[in-house]
């Protein structure tokens, strides 16, 4: 929702991400119009999903250094020990 959110803004503000896509080699001829006659909406889910590769990667390499940190201040159940 973080990012759902963070890209509206960014395309409700005027912020043009055509280029931004285009530098990622992910922009075309068809994005640039779902750009021009979208919906602010339509738009910020749909760069949403594009960057989802890059979400989940951080997503996941972030993950265990939390639980690291989260397991010693009690916030996560201890590891099991299976006899």
């Amino acid at each position: 929702m973080i990012s759902l959110g963070c890209f509206y803004v960014l395309i409700s503000s005027g912020v043009n991400l055509v280029p931004v896509l285009e530098y990622l080699g992910i922009g075309s001829p068809a994005i640039a119009e779902k750009v021009a006659t979208g919906s602010t909406f339509v738009v910020a889910y749909a760069v949403h999903k594009v960057f989802a590769p890059a979400r989940i990667t951080i997503t996941l390499g972030a993950i265990p250094f939390l639980i690291r940190y989260l397991r010693p201040k009690g916030f996560q159940m201890p590891k099991s020990k299976n006899p």
